[in-house]
C-alpha cells in the first residue's frame, strides 16, 4: 500500500506493508485508505454525517473483492492499493474468468470466484454480496458522488480497479 505524491508511481509520502488473514488485511487496507483520503461533514439534526471523497461502500466492495479474486497460489499473490492526488487504483493478481471482459462484469452474470472457499465463507457471514449485485454495490455510490468514470483494467498478470476523485467545480 502506498500514497504516492502526484500522479505516477514515482514518490511516495508513505507505504505500509501488512500480512494476515483476510479480515486483518480488509481491515489494514481499509485503515491506510481513511488515512489518506479527506473527509467532509455535514450536521443533520444533531448528528454530524461524514463522508470520505470516494464512498466507503465502493472501497470496501473493490478491497473486499480484490481480496477475495485474488491468485492465492502463486508467491505474489497480492493485493495493491495505490493512493494517488486524483485517484485510487486498487490491484489483485490474477485475472477475470474467460467468460467475462471488463465490460460485460458490469452486466448481470454469474459469480466465478478464484478462491470459492474464501467466496463462500464471506457470503455466509454476509461480508460479501455474491454475483451481480457485487458490482452494482460497487459502482452505484461512486456514480451517486460524482466520481469521475470508475474503471476496471485486466493487465498480464493483475486485475486493477480505479476510483477516480470527484471533480470540484470552482465558480
Amino acid at each position: 500500500m502506498a500514497r504516492f505524491q502526484g500522479v505516477e508511481k514515482k514518490a511516495f509520502v508513505d507505504n505500509m506493508r501488512a500480512k494476515g488473514n483476510f479480515f486483518e488485511l480488509l481491515d489494514a487496507g481499509m485503515t491506510f485508505l481513511f488515512k489518506h483520503l479527506s473527509q467532509s461533514g455535514v450536521i443533520k439534526g444533531l448528528r454530524r454525517e461524514e463522508q470520505l471523497e470516494i464512498p466507503v461502500e465502493a472501497l470496501r466492495e473493490a478491497l473486499t473483492n480484490a481480496l477475495c479474486h485474488r491468485l492465492m497460489d502463486s508467491l505474489s499473490g497480492s493485493v495493491g492499493i495505490s493512493i494517488f492526488d486524483d485517484r485510487v487504483e486498487i490491484e489483485n493478481t490474477g485475472h477475470l474468468p474467460n467468460e467475462l471482459t471488463t465490460e460485460t462484469i458490469k452486466l448481470p452474470h454469474r459469480s466465478y470466484p478464484q478462491n470459492p472457499i474464501i467466496a463462500d465463507a464471506l457470503y455466509l457471514t454476509a461480508f460479501w454480496k455474491v454475483g451481480v449485485l457485487a458490482l452494482v454495490v460497487l459502482l452505484m455510490p461512486v456514480k451517486q458522488l460524482a466520481c469521475q468514470n470508475p474503471s476496471m483494467e485486466q493487465m498480464e498478470h493483475l486485475f486493477g480497479f480505479r476510483l477516480n476523485f470527484p471533480t470540484l467545480l470552482l465558480t
